[in-house]
């Protein structure tokens, strides 16, 4: 009797460590990934274009500066080589703008695991 309790006792404390070693089982989309991209965005750095006024005079654009805030979904698949991603960028300090939507469909061509993390390419 003791020994089929220690029996049943080590079934039950081992198995958790097998069903945490399997890896999740996704049937076409797998769990996303949300990441938070700060970035500032320089507009017209090199070779502002001109613009020609009414008498003929030409004006360059000026040099602008913004923040921006990405909120990315990536949507892995069960496929390594192809990955969706939804995207909303938006200017928190400039209240005249409206944020905008990207869908994009990634093709992974060079993972990371090929060069150890040094490079990879979608």
């Amino acid at each position: 009797m003791r020994a089929a309790v220690l029996a049943s006792v080590s079934v039950l404390l081992g198995t958790p460590q097998v069903f945490a070693q399997a890896p999740p089982v996704c049937h076409v989309l797998c769990t996303p990934k949300l990441k938070v991209e700060p970035t500032v965005t320089f507009t017209n750095l090199f070779g502002s274009p001109r613009i020609d006024g009414e008498q003929g005079t030409t004006t360059r654009e000026r040099r602008e500066t913004e923040f921006e805030v990405i909120v990315s979904l990536g949507l892995p698949t069960r496929a390594p080589w192809l990955e969706f991603t939804v995207e909303a960028i938006f200017l928190p300090f400039d209240r005249e703008s409206t944020p905008e939507l990207e869908f994009e469909t990634n093709c992974i061509w060079l993972p990371a695991e090929r060069t150890r993390g040094w490079v990879s390419s979608q």
